[in-house]
């Protein structure tokens, strides 16, 4: 609510002239870098990052919290009463919960952009050409800002959503991870890689806590095979796509900051001054400069590919640890079934027995019953 109303203020000052050139810097994009010329007046838009990005990931940020608000109220919660999970099966299905949708805006946002921007036509030699790039497009800002936001909101989400404390350390290294990578790959301007490289992961991602929530739904109706087929199918395609995404990752991020960039590289960073003829609010003229940072040198490239390798190995091993514990627990649950085998043979033994004596367990019971009967019959006449 608190997050709700901030938002209300701001949008309310965007309607009052006074304030409406401060408070739209909460909501679009700024630090307009297109350069008009006569030849073509209206081109595309490209916009650097700066210090009023601030104001956006502030406002994105409370968005976040809002829209995760709404989600966990009116699909989760709703949810969560019918299936009637434990507490600790409770904390990972909200997790999952409010993360596959975050992976499946982010991935289809990501395909619009490798097609809107020429991804897919231009083949690999785009992940690198004409580095350092000038500018970003719209959408490609907007991307990047809500996925700093909301990795950013993820810190008070522990206290809103009241995670337990044996929890939360695993969430803020998680958290931690994405927001360090993130907002390194958007300082350094290497904007195409990383989009190729979080698309790509969160796809991976989408089908492990798909079956993680079908596995819950399949656990708690116990008579749904549809669920268990559809968890088990899930889980074979996480396990084939992801082997498969991490040598991708690596074989991609190995040949743009090994081979790629290594083109136009250069000795140290640069900040290059730009000029350029934007348009001011009177619809004139307005010359301006920028400062296009250039991180393309072989001490940056470098660094990023070892931490890149070193990240996808730590994902793989937290995959490996996953199916060594699952493997350890379906042991151990084994030796639970083989005990209780033991007593089918000694009722076979018994029935062996029984059958020598000349007797079957249907004419104990018919012995059992005339005894009974009778003892009865002499209790009425006593």
């Amino acid at each position: 609510d608190i997050a709700c109303g901030i938002l209300m203020i701001i949008a309310l000052g965007t309607l009052i002239h006074a304030t409406s050139s401060y408070c739209t810097a909460f909501f679009g994009p700024r630090h307009n870098v297109t350069n008009f010329d006569s030849f073509n007046s209206s081109p595309a838009p490209l916009f650097n990052y700066g210090y009023k990005d601030l104001a956006m990931l502030f406002s994105y940020t409370l968005i976040c919290i809002t829209a995760h608000a709404i989600w966990q109220e009116y699909v989760l919660d709703k949810l969560y009463k019918k299936l009637h999970l434990s507490k600790s099966k409770n904390a990972k299905f909200f997790e999952s919960g409010q993360l596959i949708l975050f992976y499946v805006i982010s991935v289809l946002w990501g395909f619009m952009l490798f097609n809107d921007e020429g991804y897919l036509r231009s083949g690999l030699e785009y992940l690198w050409r004409d580095y350092p790039y000038t500018g970003m497009t719209t959408w490609t800002k907007l991307y990047f800002i809500i996925q700093i936001s909301y990795w950013l909101h993820n810190y008070p989400e522990l206290y809103l959503q009241k995670v337990r404390k044996e929890d939360i350390p695993a969430r803020i290294v998680y958290t931690s991870l994405y927001l360090i990578t993130i907002l390194y790959a958007y300082l350094t301007r290497f904007w195409r890689i990383s989009l190729v490289l979080l698309t790509l992961h969160y796809f991976i991602e989408i089908f492990y806590h798909a079956s993680r929530l079908a596995h819950f739904y399949a656990t708690t109706k116990t008579g749904s095979t549809t669920a268990k087929s559809i968890s088990i199918y899930l889980f074979k395609i996480w396990n084939i796509i992801f082997v498969i995404g991490r040598l991708a990752s690596v074989v991609l991020a190995w040949l743009t900051f090994w081979f790629g960039l290594k083109t136009s590289s250069i000795n140290k960073i640069t900040f290059t001054t730009t000029p350029i003829t934007n348009l001011n609010e009177n619809n004139g003229t307005l010359n301006e400069s920028i400062i296009i940072s250039n991180f393309n040198t072989p001490t940056v490239r470098l660094f990023t590919l070892v931490a890149t390798g070193v990240l996808q190995f730590w994902l793989v091993w937290n995959f490996i640890q996953f199916h060594m514990r699952r493997r350890r627990e379906q042991r151990s649950t084994r030796p639970t079934a083989t005990a209780t085998s033991p007593r089918v043979p000694n009722k076979l033994k018994q029935k062996q027995q029984s059958l020598a004596n000349g007797k079957s367990d249907n004419d104990e019971s018919v012995e059992q019953s005339v005894i009974s009967a009778g003892s009865h019959s002499n209790k009425k006449n006593n």
